[in-house]
């Protein structure tokens, strides 16, 4: 029944079955007259088909079983020679007659007694899939019969496309049918009517990831946005394996409401390109991670005679050593440029000209002001010119951040000025050490033997000038011995014996010797060991160590002060431990910061207290060689505690 859904649906079934007859067998006039037949069965009605031009009008005709031909210059027959020449439907009395045509041209007419009472629009509209179907089928003949008369026939044009890698396509949409699809289906694998012979038939091998992105290109084309249809897919090959397929096309014919009637087009298998273009861009890709690692800017400039240059490529790495975006500086270059130092910026052209001119590597370093916090960095470049056809030229090259290096290279600088002065100092001070002491010596045996004269007795007063004589060169003969022991500890000439040492029996020994000093200084000295560890030791230099800390302990003490010794040992540690603590004046953190440093006397060269700064360096430095270490802990007015602390020796402890 006209307007029927179901007989649209109906007559699409019939056209797609047409033209699968036409493909199958190539029997034209067989194929025609079925979709005569087919509509006059499902429209219950006359059809009559006039086959021919405007020129040579109804030059064949096939007519449905019992219809009856228009009698020449009759209404109907009027109507007919009228569709020829028209671009729509016409009526006339009980007949509708609508052109076909194809690619703008007409072929024939197809004209069905309607009856009367009949909306001729939902029937036009019903039948278009017929009239299309019959637009492909004539055209094929047109084709054909054309073909046998021209040079080259269309069968060789098809060959030759195929050999090439082009296949056609034609796409009836009203009938959904895609003519040709045999030659698409042979570039993916498969075999003649495999797939099927229409657009649904063929998007089951596409893949379901690239169907929605087919639509959206058609639909563009489709409302006239696209001039082409032209997009790639991946369809599935009869191997099962994906293939890049291009496909390009336009909508030739449209049906009377606006609608696509016909669609013809093209197919390519570009996987290999597609391939290519992956491998390249997987290749960037690499090239990316690679330059996003290296601590440095990689980039290509490009330098063209008479104009600025341009940055064709930065690595990522640009943020961080000129403080640019990438992207921004690839746009303009004199974002860099203009913050290097003019003399540099100078410097930099001439042996840029100099290095392209003799084709040879430039390296030059140069300071920029980083364009995002005004930092001033110091830069080498490292790059290469190739010069190309106009005068111009391509730089390949790479940046990279050596203020760090030039800093650290200043500094070994400023060690290796400061290590060769410290090698001078002590070399000095050492030979001047051996060239004091010598006459030194002579002056305390001299002053000896005028206190012991048996022949010329000096007198008391002169006894005593001698005495003082011959404590001050005690004195110095020991500040000289120390200074010289600090000099053979800078050139690694001081050599010390490791032996078992009672360290109770060597303080013992040490505080009776300066317990004399203490007196004369009104102070208390007091030794209470609470053990008696056997330490690994130097036994000279454990005397020299102790005798340091006891002299310092009285000569900066308070009057009526007290000076405590007290030995310890952690078998945890398997160290020996002696503290020095005395009443003295203590020590800021101030002046801690500063008390190993030879030389330094914290401030008290003129408190009247003989010293040299030398005994606490030489102490310490002692103390680390023989595998221990000295503490201090000090407050102002509350006196100070240094602590002594040795390595156990191996064979258990004795008795002194």
């Amino acid at each position: 029944m006209i307007g029927d859904p179901a007989l649209a649906l109906q007559l699409q079934g019939l056209a797609l079955a047409a033209l699968q007859l036409q493909l199958e067998r190539g029997e034209l006039g067989e194929s025609l007259q079925r979709l005569v037949d087919g509509v006059a069965d499902l429209c219950q009605g006359q059809v009559l088909l006039c086959v021919g031009t405007a020129e040579a009008a109804l030059q064949e005709r096939a007519c449905s079983p019992g219809a009856s031909l228009p009698v020449p210059g009759s209404g109907e027959a009027l109507l007919l020679q009228q569709a020829l020449q028209a671009h729509g439907a016409l009526s006339y009395g009980g007949w509708l007659a609508m052109p076909v045509q194809r690619h703008g041209v007409t072929l024939g007419v197809l004209a069905l007694a309607t009856g009367g009472a009949v909306d001729l629009g939902a029937l036009a509209s019903q039948v278009d899939p017929v009239v299309s179907a019959l637009a492909s089928l004539l055209a094929r003949g047109h084709d054909t019969e054309q073909a046998g008369q021209s040079h080259v026939p269309a069968g060789v044009l098809r060959t030759a496309l195929r050999e090439s890698g082009t296949y056609v396509w034609e796409w009836d949409l009203p009938s959904d049918a895609l003519a040709d699809i045999d030659e698409g289906a042979l570039m993916l694998g498969y075999g003649q009517h495999e797939l099927g012979h229409t657009q649904k038939d063929w998007n089951r091998i596409i893949h379901p990831d690239d169907l929605d992105p087919i639509e959206h290109a058609y639909e563009a084309h489709r409302r006239g946005e696209r001039e082409v249809f032209d997009h790639v897919y991946r369809a599935r090959a009869r191997d099962g394996t994906w293939h890049w397929v291009q496909e390009r096309g336009r909508i030739v014919e449209w049906c009377a409401d606006g609608s696509p009637r016909r669609m013809i087009g093209t197919q390519i298998d570009v996987s290999d390109r597609i391939g290519l273009q992956v491998d390249a861009r997987e290749l960037v890709q690499r090239l990316r991670r690679i330059a996003r690692q290296v601590p440095g800017v990689l980039f290509q400039y490009r330098q063209v005679p008479a104009r600025r240059g341009q940055f064709e490529y930065v690595s990522e790495r640009s943020s961080e050593v000129f403080g640019v975006d990438p992207t921004m500086l690839m746009s303009d270059a004199l974002l860099v440029f203009s913050r290097i130092e003019a003399a540099d910026m100078v410097a930099l052209r001439l042996q840029a000209a100099r290095c392209a001119e003799l084709a040879v590597p430039l390296r030059a370093e140069f300071t920029l002001e980083r364009a995002d916090d005004g930092v001033a960095v110091w830069l080498r470049c490292n790059a290469q010119c190739q010069l190309i056809d106009g005068g111009g030229a391509i730089w390949h090259g790479y940046v990279e951040d050596i203020t760090e290096q030039r800093d650290l290279e200043l500094a070994r600088r400023q060690t290796l000025a400061l290590q060769a002065s410290n090698r001078a100092k002590t070399d000095f001070l050492a030979r001047m050490s051996h060239e004091l002491r010598t006459p030194l010596n002579a002056v305390l045996g001299f002053t000896q033997l005028l206190m012991s004269d048996p022949v010329e007795p000096p007198s008391n007063t002169q006894r005593a000038r001698l005495a003082r004589i011959h404590d001050a060169g005690e004195h110095l003969l020991g500040m000289i011995g120390d200074l010289l022991d600090l000099t053979h500890l800078e050139t690694g000439r001081l050599a010390l014996l490791a032996e078992a040492v009672p360290m109770t029996g060597v303080v013992r020994h040490c505080v009776e010797l300066m317990r004399p000093l203490a007196e004369r200084a009104g102070l208390t000295l007091h030794f209470e060991p609470d053990a008696a560890p056997l330490v690994r030791a130097d036994r000279l230099r454990l005397q020299q160590i102790v005798l340091n800390l006891l002299s310092n302990a009285i000569k900066y003490n308070r009057p009526q002060g007290w000076v405590r010794l007290s030995c310890a040992v952690s078998r945890a540690s398997a160290q020996a431990r002696l503290d020095v603590v005395d009443s003295g004046l203590g020590l800021t953190s101030e002046q801690l910061v500063h008390l190993f440093e030879p030389f330094n006397r914290l401030g008290r060269e003129h408190s009247g207290v003989d010293g040299t700064g030398i005994g606490l360096a030489l102490s310490r430095t002692l103390a680390d060689m023989m595998g221990g270490s000295i503490e201090v802990h000090s407050e102002p007015q509350r006196g100070s505690t240094f602590s002594l602390l040795l390595p156990l020796h191996d064979a258990p402890t004795h008795p002194d």
